[in-house]
């Protein structure tokens, strides 16, 4: 493209958010001005969905002993995207799953815990048995005021909204960017593209669950990707087992389907983060199909086989 690309990159959400694009009305100090506002934006948002934190909104939703409780909207909102991604994986993603998810070992940041080497992750995919995740049997009632400012729920479910939460902040944030002439948010792998002009293309290049060398080139004018991996976020537990943060509902567990990533291609994060994360955890065969019925993507198998899946 003729005008200059500018890139910004920071810390956010326990992973690292990455920023470019330009506009050839623009100056670099407007650009810039752009960035520092999403920036802002999700910063604020992190505050808000945090768990790590026992003064966020979302732990004072979860230490709540009321039934009913009054919520800043912007949690209201994370909590109905993923009550909606809840209803459309039938139950597979679920974020009433946040005592499951502390139980296996991510009760902290993951920087702070015993992490395993992706070739370690890798090579235990490959020996032992798997299988597809299933939905828990009753899903823990929980609801949303049409409002958003407030979360229905029993007392003692808590709610994790990870990767959801994840990819609705990169659909916000994009806003902040829509008069330059091409621009890009990743978010720890959830990436979102677009501008102003339709002729200019980008390529959003895949790196593997292991070695982070690239395993695909996906071409994209604008809309979603995103990656869901097993290996990037996995650590030794306290019984010394190897746990990863995408779990089975059905039994409370990290989930072994003999997929080590998928990346799913949609048309905003939100649902591109839902497609990866549904035919992850459905396994080799019915992740092709989640990904065949939609917009397609790319699935890395245990043994290290790379499958593009087309629309």
């Amino acid at each position: 493209m003729s005008d200059v690309w500018h890139t910004h990159t920071t810390p956010l959400m326990g992973t690292t958010l990455n920023l470019a694009g330009g506009a050839a009305h623009l100056s670099e100090s407007q650009v810039r001005e752009r960035f520092a506002a999403v920036v802002d934006d999700l910063q604020a948002l992190a505050a808000v969905w945090t768990r790590f934190d026992p003064a966020s909104d979302l732990e004072q939703l979860n230490a709540s002993r009321q039934e009913s409780v009054r919520v800043d909207p912007r949690l209201g909102r994370a909590v109905a995207a993923a009550l909606a991604c809840r209803r459309r994986s039938r139950g597979l993603v679920d974020p009433a799953l946040g005592d499951a998810i502390a139980d296996v070992g991510y009760d902290e940041t993951i920087s702070t815990l015993d992490r395993v080497d992706p070739v370690d992750v890798a090579r235990l995919v490959a020996r032992r048995p798997c299988r597809p995740a299933q939905p828990r049997r009753r899903c823990a009632p929980v609801a949303v005021s049409p409002d958003l400012r407030t979360v229905i729920r029993r007392p003692g479910v808590r709610l994790d909204l990870g990767g959801t939460a994840k990819g609705l902040a990169v659909d916000i944030g994009m806003r902040r960017l829509r008069d330059l002439d091409r621009w890009t948010i990743d978010l720890g792998g959830d990436v979102r593209v677009g501008g102003a002009r339709r002729d200019l293309r980008q390529e959003v290049l895949v790196a593997g669950p292991v070695d982070g060398a690239t395993v695909a080139c996906l071409a994209i004018d604008r809309g979603a990707v995103a990656t869901s991996a097993i290996t990037r976020r996995a650590w030794r537990g306290r019984d010394g087992e190897i746990a990863h943060h995408l779990l089975d509902p059905s039994a409370g567990r990290s989930a072994w389907t003999g997929l080590l990533q998928v990346t799913a291609r949609a048309r905003t994060a939100l649902e591109a983060e839902l497609l990866a994360k549904v035919a992850l955890l459905r396994g080799p065969q019915a992740g092709v199909d989640v990904l065949r019925g939609r917009h397609g993507g790319v699935l890395v198998h245990a043994d290290g086989t790379v499958q593009e899946v087309h629309a």
